[in-house]
């Protein structure tokens, strides 16, 4: 006989995640090994292979940033807050631009893209779009909440 699956939705009225009738979790809810893992693991390492990969070709490159987009969308809806989405992107923004910059660097390849120079420079264009993938996470996380509601 075959074993059924657990329920990934808990029946706990109290619980967030029963609220929400999605198996994401709160931030504050996650062990502190998943919670560095979610803000500094995730953003480091497409960030590092978006840098890989912005040495080879255009067109992985952006491949790269696309998956990374589609990433960050679920870290907004992981805060109870505004400000908690908008910190989160603007962290995760900054250590993914970071690593863009420290891997193309170390690489010792020419980027297919022009970097602007100084590299810090690039830095904005990792947290300004992380910030609004945040936020567009959190608000329809919110939408998504309020509709349930009613």
């Amino acid at each position: 006989m075959a074993e059924s699956l657990p329920d990934r939705y808990p029946t706990d009225p109290e619980s967030h995640q029963a609220r929400r009738g999605t198996p994401l979790p709160l931030f504050v809810e996650m062990s502190r090994l998943r919670q560095m893992w979610e803000s500094l693991g995730g953003a480091i390492v497409t960030g590092a292979g978006c840098g890989v990969l912005l040495g080879f070709t255009v067109w992985g490159y952006l491949a790269g940033v696309l998956v990374s987009f589609v990433g960050g969308f679920p870290a907004g809806g992981q805060h109870r807050t505004l400000r908690g989405a908008l910190a989160r992107g603007f962290l995760g923004g900054f250590l993914w631009a970071a690593s863009v910059v420290v891997v193309i660097g170390l690489s010792g390849r020419t980027a297919t893209v022009p970097l602007p120079v100084p590299p810090i420079a690039f830095l904005p264009w990792g947290i300004v779009p992380a910030c609004i993938v945040a936020v567009t996470g959190w608000l329809i996380t919110r939408c998504r909440e309020a509709a349930s509601r009613a």
